[in-house]
């Protein structure tokens, strides 16, 4: 997770996952996510869902949420 001290209470994610599964985990911050490849699955929201390449989605601070790849190409 990256931060920026001009946008207080805000992560960024950027990774690239090709095997990992985030176990149910929460943030103290709103996380923004970028998947610029591949694509990500994740429940969040008591909803399971997919961000392909190309889009972004928002976690909302103290949200339980899981994360992994939902293509094999893993996501960026």
């Amino acid at each position: 997770m990256l931060s920026d001290p001009s946008l207080p209470g805000v992560e960024l994610l950027q990774a690239r996952f090709v095997r990992y599964r985030y176990a149910p985990r929460w943030h103290e911050a709103l996380c923004v996510a970028v998947v610029t490849s591949g694509a990500a699955a994740f429940d969040c929201c008591r909803a399971k869902h997919v961000a392909p390449a190309g889009s972004v989605f928002v976690i909302p601070p103290y949200e339980v949420h899981t994360g992994e790849p939902a293509a094999h190409i893993g996501l960026g």
